[in-house]
């Protein structure tokens, strides 16, 4: 299952017994514990700063959208997992392998991509 670090503080409030605040984006992970091949999230999404670099990522059970930018410069990145799980061939960069609805393969997340992503509807 897909998880992601925002998961940390509800799962350990949960087996603290306490109640983690409603306003958090993360998930508890103790379902997971018990079954570990039930169904949790649909995507699991990353950003990353570093100077004046910032990546986005999206990662469903089949796909991998990455996105960098630098200052006016933007590059991407899309890997199938099905066929591809090490990500060595980057279909961003190769028009005729990817599916033709390749930026709506992944759900959007709007509260962790900029305006322009958002419009772009690939997410």
């Amino acid at each position: 299952s897909l998880v992601e670090f925002i998961d940390i503080y509800p799962t350990l409030a949960a087996l603290c017994g306490l109640t983690a605040p409603a306003e958090l984006d993360g998930r508890s992970l103790v379902p997971l514990l018990d079954n570990p091949d039930r169904p949790f999230k649909k995507a699991a999404y990353t950003q990353l700063l570093f100077e004046n670099i910032t990546g986005r990522a999206v990662r469903t059970e089949r796909y991998r959208y990455i996105r960098w930018t630098r200052e006016s410069t933007v590059e991407e990145e899309f890997y199938d997992h099905r066929n591809d799980p090490g990500e060595f061939t980057n279909l961003a960069a190769k028009p005729q392998a990817r599916p033709a609805n390749w930026r709506c393969e992944t759900p959007r997340k709007t509260s962790v991509y900029s305006s322009d992503l958002e419009q772009n509807q690939g997410f």
